[in-house]
């Protein structure tokens, strides 16, 4: 009876562990998108700055 015990035990632990594998895995995923969002706002708000000045210095008959 202990090894079924045991054997019970064991494969209760490894579910949860697979549980916990699962939300690790989908926090990486969420880590990794706000990560991007936050790579493609800076872009834009290099490209905003940039467009900017282009339209300022252009309304001046200069470009940037």
């Amino acid at each position: 009876m202990s090894n079924l015990t045991d054997l019970y035990a064991r494969d209760h632990q490894c579910a949860e562990v697979s549980k916990l594998n699962e939300v690790i895995n989908m926090f990486a995923a969420e880590v990794s998108v706000m990560r991007n969002a936050r790579k493609s706002l800076a872009s834009l708000r290099t490209d905003q700055k940039w467009n900017r000045s282009c339209l300022k210095e252009s309304s001046d008959g200069k470009w940037p």
